[in-house]
């Protein structure tokens, strides 16, 4: 027989072997500059180029919404010449596109997102007046109360610029933030005096229609013109009252506000050197429940905010200056957004 053999294990000594050393340090060299190249684009070029696209949309929706208010105005008074002329006002139909949201930039930043609604049960008027008519050869006196609503907000989701809303009402396009709001458009409501008596126009727009659409991309407003009236009224013999309930209260109170003010030329020094309660001009409360009010021999303005609406409370006194004229035009429109309105 063979002996036997016993097999022998080879022990080998661990050496440190630096060959891969380089390599490891390069790779992860390379990761790092790749990281920080992409950190500085996301940190840095990101931020800074949606800022600037955010702001450009919001300024190019403000024109969009600029020529929305613009069409439907030539809709309303082509409407009202034909009226003067003792003829029908034929319906007309009109359409505004809207862009209500931007692309993000790919792989770094997600699109900024939009949301274009009308609501007919929101931003509501009243008007309401009375006036003299002769009946039979007698003066009887007649009592006016007209009522309008429905508004058109583009709610723009905004990361990088601040966020806003733009909202059309009443004939008005306004623009509000969490830190204020104004009207930027204003609406056809004038007052002038005239000596002793002043003329006051006013507009009222019903829009109707409920529905949204969101995301990116272009969207467009239907708005076509149903019907529409217009009165004038020679012998007012009362105040003239406007009540508005709207989520924008801050920005209506200071458009009426300043209206009526340059129309009777009321100023600041006016409240300062007369005593109430025919000069009063006052605001109080904290935000969220806030009032206003500026009273005159001429006018009454005051807004009351309740949680997340207003009531705005207009009233042009008719015992100092006479109110010689009011004309008033109520106008009807049906209104789509996108595919998704429906008037009911």
């Amino acid at each position: 027989m063979e002996p036997s053999r016993k097999a022998f294990r080879i022990k080998r000594k661990l050496k440190w072997d630096d060959r891969g050393v380089a390599s490891t340090v390069g790779t992860i060299m390379a990761l790092m500059v790749v990281m920080t190249f992409f950190s500085m684009i996301v940190n840095q070029y990101v931020p800074v180029w949606m800022k600037d696209a955010e702001s450009a949309h919001m300024n190019e929706v403000y024109g969009q919404f600029g020529t929305l208010k613009g069409s439907v105005d030539l809709q309303v008074l082509s409407c009202v010449i034909m009226l003067q002329n003792n003829e029908p006002c034929m319906r007309s139909s009109g359409f505004t596109p809207i862009e209500i949201g931007i692309d993000g930039v790919p792989i770094f930043s997600a699109p900024t997102v939009g949301e274009l609604s009308a609501r007919e049960d929101r931003g509501k008027f009243s008007v309401n007046f009375s006036y003299q008519h002769e009946v039979k050869g007698t003066n009887q006196t007649f009592y006016v109360k007209q009522n309008s609503s429905g508004n058109i907000v583009l709610n723009v989701a905004n990361r990088y610029f601040v966020r806003q809303w733009l909202t059309y009402e009443g004939g008005a396009i306004i623009r509000s933030q969490q830190e204020g709001e104004v009207v930027k458009g204003e609406p056809s409501f004038m007052v002038t005096k005239k000596g002793d008596y002043v003329e006051i126009w006013i507009y009222l727009m019903d829009l109707y229609g409920d529905g949204s659409v969101g995301g990116i991309g272009t969207q467009g407003v239907h708005h076509n013109l149903i019907g529409a009236s217009y009165d004038v009224y020679e012998n007012v013999n009362s105040d003239v009252t406007i009540v508005h309930w709207t989520q924008n209260g801050k920005a209506w109170y200071d458009f009426f506000n300043e209206t009526l003010s340059r129309a009777y030329d009321v100023t600041e020094e006016d409240y300062e050197n007369n005593s109430p309660p025919e000069w009063e001009w006052y605001k109080t409360g904290q935000p969220g429940s806030e009032q206003e009010k500026a009273t005159n021999p001429y006018f009454v303005v005051m807004r009351s905010q309740y949680d997340d609406y207003s009531i705005v409370e207009v009233t042009i006194e008719s015992d100092d200056v006479d109110i010689g004229r009011l004309t008033l035009v109520s106008s009807y429109f049906d209104v789509i957004i996108g595919e998704t309105s429906s008037r009911i």
